[in-house]
C-alpha cells in the first residue's frame, strides 16, 4: 500500500492518484485516469471537505482510496 500526505489546499487529484498507480505498473497512457473518475471534480470535493472523509474507486484491479492523509492504493485479488 502506498500513501502520501499533502495539506488539503495543496492536493492535486490528477498527480497524486497517477503517482500511486504507477507504483502498481498501471499504464496510464492506455488507461487514462479520466476514464474512471473526473480528477477535477474529485479535487474540488477533496479540497472542500474536512479531515474525515474517504473516497474509493477502482482502476484495473487497483483500489484507490483518497483520504485527508493521502492517496492509498491496494491491488485487489
Amino acid at each position: 500500500m502506498t500513501a502520501a500526505y499533502r495539506p488539503p489546499s495543496d492536493r492535486n487529484m490528477v498527480i497524486e492518484p497517477c503517482e500511486a498507480l504507477e507504483e502498481h505498473d498501471v499504464d496510464l497512457d492506455s488507461t487514462p485516469l479520466h476514464q474512471y473518475v473526473d480528477p477535477e471534480a474529485l479535487e474540488r470535493v477533496v479540497n472542500s471537505l474536512d479531515d474525515d472523509f474517504e473516497i474509493t474507486f477502482t482502476i484495473e484491479a487497483i483500489s484507490v482510496t483518497v483520504t485527508a492523509k493521502g492517496v492509498h492504493t491496494q491491488r485487489r485479488e
